[in-house]
């Protein structure tokens, strides 16, 4: 627009009285208090995730006011057109800030929830999975399964006050868990006196057979020093019993939406289970299908062909001695 044409709007607008009115402070209030509880409850009316949708019907409401304010403009009134612009930025604000915090928040969740089967590392790795982690369903997957137990616990806890059991127990429980974490398993659970622990899930794991090994070996030897000192309050004689196998497993959350496992389930679980129950005091008994795997890697000597319960035939059990070095541990 040119400068005459300026002046020309400007004389005619003197000459025909024709001024524009603001709204009184009382009635812009009120209108910026309608806009803002509009577009509140608009964005709190639909679900947190859905803010495509709050954006497009922000800008459909903005039109819809800018082509009010026009009509009022043309009856002399000037309406505010900064309140529908504002708004949404704050909201939106609002919006990233509140999406943050429940990110943040599920992260801790997580965190706390497999924080207590997988070491720290782990548990940061599993939480950017994000609450898939947490649906229930398994999947199959290979695996290495390592089941230990307390030797000559029994006798243990009927010669010592109930107190003293428990501090022993915690002690074991403690030695098992440091060793799973050590090596990079997952503690599936505590049975009593005894400790599942699974390798290659929920995370892949590279060398996880060897690894689930090394943790019976570094159990066992964990537990002599244990044992060294637990002489000194009682004359019973405790070890551990260690029993792995590999294989493949169903792997994931088992039970409910209120209440559910992170575990693993068939037939190689349930091998490793009955492995242990051949393992004596300081032992790490492994299955063929272990020994088939690391077979030059470990020193491991035949106890020979075992009836192991539930599992149908017999089953070539052998007793881990040592990892030879340079294996890549």
């Amino acid at each position: 627009m040119y400068k005459v044409e300026i002046h020309a709007n400007i004389l005619q607008t003197f000459l025909d009285e024709n001024w524009k009115q603001e709204m009184g402070k009382t009635q812009e209030l009120l209108l910026t208090v309608l806009i803002i509880a509009i577009m509140a409850l608009l964005f709190f009316g639909l679900k947190i995730n859905q803010m495509k949708v709050f954006l497009l019907l922000t800008a459909v409401i903005t039109v819809a006011y800018w082509a009010v304010a026009g009509i009022f403009y043309e009856n002399g009134y000037l309406l505010p057109l900064l309140y529908p612009m504002v708004t949404p930025i704050i909201l939106s604000i609002y919006h990233v800030g509140y999406q943050y915090l429940m990110e943040r928040k599920a992260k801790k969740r997580l965190e706390g929830i497999f924080g207590k089967y997988v070491s720290k590392e782990v548990a940061a790795s599993i939480v950017k999975g994000g609450e898939d982690a947490l649906k229930l369903g398994g999947q199959k997957k290979d695996v290495a399964v390592l089941f230990v137990d307390i030797r000559g616990f029994t006798p243990l806890s009927e010669s010592l006050p109930p107190e003293k059991v428990v501090e022993i127990l915690n002690r074991y429980l403690e030695l098992t868990t440091k060793a799973v974490f050590d090596n990079k398993g997952t503690v599936d659970k505590f049975i009593g006196d005894a400790t599942m622990a699974i390798y290659n899930a929920p995370l892949d794991l590279d060398d996880y057979v060897l690894c689930a090994v090394k943790t019976g070996l570094d159990m066992a030897a964990a537990a002599r020093n244990l044992e060294k000192e637990l002489t000194v309050v009682t004359d019973k004689r405790v070890g551990f019993g260690v029993g792995i196998n590999c294989g493949e497993a169903v792997i994931g959350n088992i039970g409910t939406s209120s209440r559910m496992d992170y575990t693993a389930i068939g037939n190689t679980v349930n091998i490793a289970a009955r492995l242990e129950g051949q393992a004596k005091a300081g032992e790490v008994v492994i299955s063929q299908a272990v020994y088939d795997r690391l077979k030059g890697r470990i020193q491991a000597v035949s106890l020979g062909k075992r009836n192991l319960k539930g599992i149908t035939g017999e089953s070539e059990v052998y007793r881990v001695e040592q990892i030879y070095e340079n294996t890549g541990k």
